[in-house]
């Protein structure tokens, strides 16, 4: 989407789809009175933010198994290879060493070259069947097995 210095304050012009910068202004401005439980993408929709995903629920639901191997995938959905950690609990064994998944992933993709402040842990880790935490996290919080 552009941006426009244009004087009107409507929304977006429908022969330019430009956004004003003065209704772009005030947008920004109505956010950064908001808790910050909240991110602009769930302010937009007008949702409650998710419950973040949580292995041990997966565990106790039977949706994974304590063990079990999950495979880290990067940006372009490649599997990233000798990436894997095993679930133990609400986190990830790797090397010895336990960690959260958004954490672990941070970690090995920024030895892939990525470079993230902030990395969506259970997007990034798989199945042996390829199925994603977050995917499996949706499934388990829709009540379907």
């Amino acid at each position: 989407l552009l941006f426009s210095s244009n004087s009107k304050d409507q929304g977006e012009d429908k022969v330019t789809g430009h956004v004003p910068v003065r209704t772009i202004n005030k947008r920004v401005n109505k956010v950064q009175n908001v808790k910050t439980t909240q991110t602009v993408h769930h302010l937009a929709r007008g949702v409650e933010k998710a419950r973040k995903a949580r292995l041990c629920d997966l565990t106790s639901a039977n949706i994974l198994r304590e063990g079990q191997i999950l495979y880290l995938y990067d940006y372009h959905g490649k599997r990233v290879p000798s990436c894997e950690a095993k679930v133990a609990g609400q986190n990830l064994i790797w090397n010895g060493g336990r960690y959260s998944m958004s954490d672990l992933a941070k970690r090995l993709l920024k030895e892939q070259g990525y470079q993230s402040d902030s990395v969506r842990g259970p997007a990034h880790w798989f199945t042996a069947d390829g199925i994603s935490v977050m995917a499996l996290w949706a499934q388990y919080l829709s009540g379907s097995k």
